[in-house]
């Protein structure tokens, strides 16, 4: 990537951090992630707009190969196994039906239990 191909990419990212809410909610929302996170930087967006401005395309390219990069010195990762207890499995609701259940007799159920509410109402 050329060093203009950076700055436009710069100055894209920077407009768009820069660029007015057009809905209230939106600003509303803004501002109340700033009380919530007790941080309270209202101006948070021309912030890092002014840190963004001061990057350069070696200050990206360095922090990659120091951090990013398999081959980096400061590269740390991070692995997570998640094993589900649930006795359906992972990603089941107990209310799915399952294979050895076919979904076609739960649907004669309920027009069976309506046509039974409805005599006992009568």
């Amino acid at each position: 990537m050329s060093e203009e191909e950076f700055k436009s990419h710069q100055e894209a990212l920077a407009a768009k951090r820069l660029e007015k809410p057009k809905k209230l909610s939106s600003k509303n929302g803004k501002f109340w992630a700033e009380i919530l996170s007790e941080h309270l930087h209202f101006d948070r967006d021309n912030i890092e707009v002014e840190e963004l401005r001061k990057l350069t395309k070696d200050d990206i390219l360095n922090f990659y190969t120091e951090h990013i990069a398999p081959s980096g010195e400061q590269r740390r990762k991070l692995a997570c196994h998640v094993v589900s207890h649930h006795p359906e499995g992972a990603g089941k609701k107990p209310s799915e039906p399952s294979e050895e259940t076919p979904a076609s007799t739960s649907s004669n159920d309920k027009s069976a239990d309506q046509d039974g509410a409805q005599k006992s109402g009568s």
